[in-house]
């Protein structure tokens, strides 16, 4: 259900869905809450960064959540409240983002050059690639990892879904044509999707896709490799 259509939605519905929203976004951000001391200390220019990123999404939810309270005790279905609840929970998700990406960058470049990988660079701040003719972004990548012969393709989601396979498979495809087009140089390109929390049938159709899976485990970042696993190559 989209926040466009909570006019036409049962009151208790309406508040149980938000609220049920909030909740598991701040059950999200209490883990990775857990290590961001750890992941800050080793990156110390990113502190004011991340104080400031999780200052701000606080300050959100707790805006947020005071406006379905205050939807449910005056029973409003105006088109501005819905605005505002709309622009509030677009400023949460991207406010989580930011805050997911900046942390666990570091921790899966790591877990990377454990399999092998060594790669030495990595874009933990996304890479957009715009159409060369018409000058509109045409896709964004969260997080790029690359070495002299192979790129990681990542994308970083708080409770990945099943759409979320499709969609990345079609966005790295795309982007290696992209390269192509542009003549850069050519490079195998590999896709991961992270997620803090990762329902296991997303994950089968993740490692079916052939995409790594990362996740959470404990304080630390996992990359899940079954024995029978082969990555796709692009």
């Amino acid at each position: 259900m989209s926040l466009n259509q909570l006019p036409n939605t049962p009151i208790g519905t309406t508040y149980e869905q938000i609220m049920a929203t909030i909740r598991e976004t701040n059950m999200v951000v209490d883990r990775i809450a857990q290590r961001t001391e750890q992941s800050i200390a080793e990156h110390d220019e990113q502190l004011k960064e991340m104080k400031k990123i999780v200052r701000e999404y606080m300050k959100l939810s707790k805006e947020t959540e005071k406006s379905v309270q205050e939807y449910i005790e005056q029973s409003r279905e105006t088109g501005k409240f819905v605005k505002k609840i709309s622009r509030q929970a677009g400023e949460l998700q991207n406010r989580f983002g930011e805050l997911a990406e900046h942390l666990v960058a570091p921790g899966i470049a790591k877990r990377f050059n454990e399999l092998g990988y060594d790669f030495d660079t990595y874009a933990s701040g996304g890479v957009k690639m715009k159409d060369l003719k018409a000058n509109e972004i045409i896709l964004q990548i969260d997080l790029v990892l690359e070495n002299h012969e192979t790129i990681a393709a990542v994308e970083v989601k708080a409770k990945p879904v099943t759409k979320d396979v499709e969609n990345h498979l079609q966005r790295i495809q795309l982007y290696s044509l992209e390269r192509q087009k542009r003549g850069d140089k050519q490079k195998n390109i590999i896709g991961a999707i992270a997620g803090a929390i990762f329902p296991d049938n997303v994950k089968k159709e993740t490692l079916n896709a052939g995409l790594f899976v990362i996740t959470q485990s404990g304080d630390t970042i996992k990359i899940e490799v079954p024995k029978d696993f082969k990555p796709r190559i692009f």
